[in-house]
């Protein structure tokens, strides 16, 4: 299914861009359509189609047309465009009207904030991973941050533009899922190749399809959202009950795709998948039983545990699985705040230092009244000095209390 989207307008005789985003609302990854093609229909108020063809792939997931506006078209916002496509294996579509306006009509400006906090999430966006959508936008900073700000100096000389936005808010995800240990944005944890009878190691051609496709996607700066990791060491006491059991050093986990066991003796793989009882999400287990002892043999190799040569065995476990958040929507509204809170302490001591003076006055008018203030950090100014300190002693409390729920007590893994 596609994303709903602010509507698009054009002139009589002039032009309109209409684009289309298809992910999957189900959990699963971006799905692109299976040829890689996107068919559209447009009509008018009335019904009548006026164009049909295929849509220009912009990116994974991504098409758009530009449509071409008759001078005579009815000036209406009720002329529709209908994407059609093939997304694993079924047929989806997606409506969206747009405007005609009349050339030289003055037209209104609608204010559209993107955001969870006005309805209007994007989920589509590729800033932070392919197709995960934003946590947090330079809109929602602007008016749940600054107070409805505009962050644009009286004389509009200095501005606060998206992109410096965006550049709080990138470092206060990193920051906060550092502090918590886990992962927020989406990563692929794939295990690294054994060295061959030379000591060299080979690329990995066996990576799960969905894997590949992800890392393909990924931009040089969104490269470490793919890890490549050690194995996970065999212990000989657990195995001889023929149970394991060990976590995930990354955390939430999406999927366990690919558990193998190395046999040093036999120098072969041995696929444990058949025998795992996973436990996604924060808890990140993976246990490993067998429903009689005929398996215990085929979970390694042709020999018993009790005759296994060594105690302890390090990389004996290779493992391929996915952590983090699918999708931008799923992150917890409580860990989407505290990300917040970080971003609007960054921003308003860049904002209140000085450092931008062209900003450093401002007037905020609600509905008639009026309120003029300063943001330097002064012993005068009681606004964002002591805002900070609030959301200081907030983060603080946040981090006690919501530690354990996010995974610092997993501390210690394999």
């Amino acid at each position: 299914m596609s994303a709903v989207k602010n509507q698009e307008s054009g002139p009589q005789g002039g032009t309109v861009t209409l684009d289309v985003y298809f992910y999957d609302y189900e959990g699963g990854p971006l799905a692109d359509p299976d040829d890689q093609t996107a068919s559209y229909e447009i009509k008018d108020p009335s019904g009548v189609q006026v164009e049909t063809g295929q849509g220009t792939r912009t990116s994974f997931g991504s098409f758009e047309v530009v449509h071409n506006i008759a001078a005579a078209a009815t000036v209406s916002d009720q002329w529709s465009i209908t994407w059609t496509a093939i997304i694993l294996g079924q047929t989806v579509t997606a409506e969206e009207n747009f405007r005609v306006v009349a050339v030289g009509t003055a037209q209104f400006s609608t204010e559209h904030r993107i955001g969870f906090a006005f309805g209007n999430p994007d989920l589509t966006s590729s800033h932070h991973a392919p197709g995960f959508g934003l946590i947090l936008t330079p809109d929602e900073m602007r008016y749940q941050t600054l107070f409805g700000t505009k962050l644009v100096s009286p004389d509009a000389s200095q501005t606060y533009d998206d992109n410096m936005l965006q550049l709080f808010i990138d470092a206060s995800i990193a920051e906060v899922a550092s502090m918590l240990r886990i992962d927020i944005l989406p990563h692929v944890n794939t295990h690294r190749p054994q060295r061959d009878i030379n000591g060299q190691r080979s690329a990995r051609t066996d990576l799960p399809q969905a894997y590949t496709d992800f890392i393909n996607l990924l931009t040089a700066q969104q490269a470490d959202l793919h890890r490549e990791e050690r194995g996970y060491p065999y212990r000989k006491a657990p195995a001889k009950n023929a149970f394991l059991l060990f976590k995930t050093r990354h955390r939430p986990v999406r999927s366990i795709d690919k558990v193998h066991m190395v046999d040093p003796v036999q120098h072969s793989m041995v696929d444990l998948m058949p025998y795992l009882l996973e436990e996604l999400g924060m808890a990140g287990r993976l246990q490993f039983t067998f429903t009689n002892t005929a398996q215990i043999p085929i979970f390694i190799g042709a020999m018993s545990p009790f005759s296994y040569p060594f105690d302890d065995f390090p990389d004996a476990f290779l493992i391929d699985y996915s952590s983090g958040y699918n999708n931008a929507a799923d992150v917890p509204d409580d860990l989407r705040e505290v990300i917040r809170i970080v971003a609007g302490v960054k921003l308003l001591n860049d904002f209140g230092d000085g450092k931008s003076p062209g900003l450093a006055g401002a007037s905020v008018n609600l509905n008639s009244i009026s309120e003029s203030f300063t943001t330097t950090q002064s012993a005068t100014n009681a606004l964002y000095g002591a805002r900070i300190g609030q959301w200081l002693k907030w983060i603080d409390q946040w981090f006690k209390r919501n530690k354990y729920k996010y995974g610092v007590q997993f501390m210690g893994c394999l």
